[in-house]
């Protein structure tokens, strides 16, 4: 967030911008006006037992603000690969990344300024660069994020699994589920997984194996 905020006073703020300050509220406190929309939210979406498909979540969301999706309404970047190659680890910033409750970014002389405060009356801290060495956010470049996601085999095969439990054998036959119907067949187009994904798989999945394995009992080790 704070990358998005230094990139976007860099770039594109105005001006007559001179500084941007960004507040985490307590939470439970906050009585801000999103709250009673998400609280709204989340009544109607306890009364529905099952959701299945994208579009009804959109049509829930619709009722009470404007949905933005990504590809169609906005270009969505990779925020985090950029942020990675300019930022360096919160570990080693000027104050600490954690307890900080309001930061405050400014420019002075074309750079940007990071300052971080853990008290929400007090601005005393310094205000420093929080980029790697040789590195300016004037020349950083966001990379196109491709719509679509490829799910790994072992997230496909529990998905599955759940689609047959709820179901039946036959839930592909079923109008509702166009939306996990073509995610099947979008995987199967692409060949199916990499080798190496598969070995990712199977090892996660025998990891979890090990973990979930039962412990025999020893008759010798009872009291």
């Amino acid at each position: 967030m704070t990358f998005m905020l230094q990139y976007w006073f860099a770039k594109h703020a105005p001006n007559n911008l001179k500084k941007i300050e960004a507040i985490f509220p307590i939470p439970g406190h906050s009585f801000i006006p999103p709250d009673r929309v998400f609280a709204q939210i989340e009544k109607k979406l306890e009364k529905i037992e099952t959701l299945v498909e994208p579009s009804e979540f959109d049509n829930i969301l619709s009722e009470r603000g404007t949905v933005f999706k990504p590809g169609r309404d906005y270009a969505d970047h990779d925020w985090k690969k950029t942020s990675n190659a300019f930022l360096k680890p919160p570990a080693q910033w000027h104050f600490k990344f954690a307890p900080t409750k309001r930061f405050f970014i400014t420019k002075r002389n074309n750079k940007v300024l990071v300052q971080g405060e853990v008290l929400y009356k007090s601005e005393v801290g310094a205000r420093q660069s929080v980029l790697k060495n040789k590195r300016s956010i004037i020349t950083s470049k966001l990379t196109p994020v491709v719509p679509g996601t490829v799910v790994k085999p072992l997230k496909l095969r529990d998905v599955q699994n759940l689609l047959t439990k709820h179901f039946g054998p036959n839930w592909d036959n079923d109008g509702r589920l166009t939306f996990h119907k073509n995610i099947f067949a979008s995987a199967a187009h692409e060949g199916g997984p990499r080798e190496e994904e598969e070995k990712e798989d199977r090892g996660e999945e025998e990891h979890l194996d090990e973990i979930c394995e039962p412990i025999e009992d020893d008759d010798a080790s009872r009291v």
